[in-house]
């Protein structure tokens, strides 16, 4: 079997069977199940919003790229074709909510408030961050591969314990949702992540966006089977979304949160 016959076996084209999708890339509406209740229950307005937030997640990146190849940020990793993977996932949260990000959740960033030119400033090395963490709730970029999902995993366990899960307080109960890419789930610090949260039944939500490279190595030498299938082995079930299509990651991304905030632990 060829390298490009094995791709396609892993990630179809298509996306496959499972795949969550609620608008084809033609723009046409499509039913689903488990998920048309809460895209039904989204505003003209909000998704108006969610352009919104995509035009200037998009805007910004390509401005923060050029910054980048003049010489006047140290370093971008740019967003461009994420935008509604986490825009999606970003409108998504409760403000209560926190997210632990990679280093390219521009969009989930500026959805948790925090001002681009922060972002801007971090890549160019101020040395306090450029944000407040707790003020967000929403930690600093990340740049070592993966370390985020122990992070996430730790924060979660730690809210457990404070009972801020499963009260059935709206305003109290809170979750937790750690992006990484993947390459990154080839990571140790990811599977040990996994099997805490696992264990634990710990509030989080581990959110993998899917470019099918990581940095430099397509999917067929990192997996057999994809990524979402692997979170079986840690007894929290997965799902397949199309990153393209934000209703769809905003629908499932709420689904999944909700479960966590009740006390369902990890998906």
């Amino acid at each position: 079997m060829g390298e490009q016959e094995r791709q396609r076996r892993i990630e179809p084209a298509d996306g496959g069977p499972d795949m969550v999708q609620l608008v084809t890339p033609e723009g046409e509406r499509v039913s689903h199940p488990e998920y048309d209740a809460i895209a039904d229950e989204v505003t003209t307005q909000e998704l108006q919003g969610f352009y919104r937030d995509m035009v200037i997640v998009r805007r910004c990146d390509n401005e923060a790229t050029a910054l980048q190849r003049q010489g006047e940020l140290g370093l971008w990793v740019p967003s461009l074709g994420q935008e509604a993977a986490q825009v999606g996932s970003g409108r998504a949260m409760r403000t209560q909510d926190f997210a632990f990000p990679t280093y390219r959740e521009h969009g989930v960033a500026w959805c948790r408030g925090v001002d681009p030119l922060n972002l801007l400033a971090m890549f160019r090395g101020v040395h306090n961050g450029g944000w407040n963490s707790f003020e967000k709730n929403f930690h600093l970029y990340t740049i070592i591969i993966g370390a985020q999902t122990l992070h996430a995993t730790g924060y979660a366990m730690g809210i457990q314990r404070d009972h801020a899960v499963g009260s059935g307080d709206p305003d109290r109960d809170a979750a937790v949702i750690a992006y990484f890419g993947d390459g990154a789930s080839a990571q140790g610090d990811v599977g040990e992540a996994f099997v805490f949260a696992g264990v634990n039944n710990a509030p989080v939500v581990f959110f993998c966006q899917n470019n099918q490279w990581a940095i430099s190595e397509p999917n067929e030498r990192q997996m057999r089977i994809p990524i979402y299938l692997r979170a079986k082995g840690y007894g929290f079930p997965g799902t397949r979304v199309d990153g393209n299509d934000v209703l769809a990651t905003y629908a499932v991304t709420k689904r999944v949160l909700d479960d966590a905030r009740d006390g369902q632990g990890r998906r």
